[in-house]
């Protein structure tokens, strides 16, 4: 079976864009000019029952608010605000019409608490599980949208809030483990980071307001050169990052940012708490790089307008991959990190054979949301 990433990097062979200006296969979202002013920015993602999610610890409103805000992810992740989803979805015999339409009224609610419209889909049987397709558009100035592939030697490497917890709270509901309510939230009822997204792509070294009205982009005048968001856990995203930046990284474990208990949580959960700030994923915070003289600069002012921070975490460096430390020492972590199709045959295992399995692969059990194709 071929990986994501085989599937990906083939694709890209076979479909490399000829069209000067339009962002493809690769990034977080598509990026297609309609004029000088204006782009369609475009993002899909599929879900699949047993694979991303389980519907018995998966209420239809939790499913329905984490489909779209893991979308809507992809789009903040460009600096762009969704203003349009299309949704399909397959729905197996199991699930009776109350669970649909409450699945439906969530997913309407959704999109009406972020004034995003739906304007389309498809729906259809599905022969046992659950399946659902979604893609969300938006519009943005082309000089405000963000990409992976422009991170800078001298960089700031920095993330928007605390890592990791997501996926405890992934493995707090595969074990059925009692409380650790706040981080099974954060695995149920993740928010993406639109608005935050919006003030970083739209940032500048020179006023500390949004700029819709520039006519001339002045590079020097937006010191974050690239972006992501954290889907996949922040090692393997910080690689794709600096492979599409043909850079290297530096990555400081100390400087991670996690709550207060994390490391108890890890604990209770077995999990080594390294592991899980590097390889945890879906905590759907902002991945991005900066010029490290602004970055004082734009801390304050993203608190400001915030009310919380921003973590610088490393630097970007010449050469390729990602050296980790700690306080200052080189650190040698094999890290573990996963396989959005690997998922699905894991998934088969659970059923068959129990889930003292999430003991041993526990980055093997963990939802995957992949780049665009």
């Amino acid at each position: 079976m071929l990986s994501e990433a085989e599937i990906i990097n083939f694709l890209k062979q076979q479909f490399a864009s000829s069209n000067e200006g339009i962002l493809g296969i690769g990034d977080d979202a598509a990026v297609l000019p309609l004029s000088s002013e204006q782009a369609l920015v475009i993002s899909k993602d599929v879900l699949a029952e047993n694979v991303h999610f389980r519907l018995n610890y998966f209420s239809p409103e939790a499913l329905a608010h984490k489909a779209l805000h893991s979308n809507f992810s992809d789009l903040a992740a460009m600096g762009v605000k969704p203003h349009f989803v299309m949704l399909g979805i397959s729905i197996p015999p199991h699930l009776d019409a109350i669970w649909t339409k409450n699945f439906l009224a969530a997913f309407a609610e959704v999109c009406k608490e972020n004034n995003v419209i739906l304007i389309g889909g498809d729906t259809t049987a599905a022969a046992s599980e659950l399946f659902l397709s979604i893609t969300v558009f938006g519009f943005s100035p082309p000089k405000f949208i963000k990409y992976r592939s422009g991170a800078k030697v001298g960089d700031l490497i920095c993330v928007t809030g605390n890592l990791g917890s997501s996926y405890l709270g992934l493995l707090a509901l595969e074990k059925d483990v009692a409380g650790l309510e706040d981080y099974k939230n954060k695995q149920l009822f993740p928010q993406a980071r639109i608005s935050e997204g919006l003030f970083l792509g739209q940032y500048n070294s020179s006023s500390s307001t949004l700029h819709s009205s520039f006519i001339i982009h002045n590079s020097s005048l937006f010191p974050i050169h690239s972006m992501m968001d954290l889907s996949d856990g922040l090692f393997i995203d910080l690689q794709r990052l600096c492979e599409a930046s043909k850079v290297g990284a530096v990555l400081q474990i100390d400087k991670i940012p996690i709550v207060s208990d994390f490391e108890k949580a890890a604990q209770l959960l077995g999990v080594d708490p390294i592991q899980a700030k590097l390889g945890g994923g879906e905590d759907y915070e902002l991945l991005f790089t900066v010029d490290p003289e602004i970055f004082s600069d734009l801390r304050a002012k993203f608190q400001q307008q915030f009310q919380f921070d921003i973590y610088p975490v490393g630097q970007i460096v010449a050469g390729s991959g990602v050296r980790l430390e700690q306080n200052g020492e080189s650190m040698n972590i094999a890290v573990q990190v996963f396989e959005q199709f690997f998922l699905s045959i894991s998934a088969v295992l659970l059923d068959n054979i129990g889930r003292f399995l999430l003991g041993i692969r526990p980055l093997t059990f963990q939802i995957k949301k992949s780049e665009v194709f």
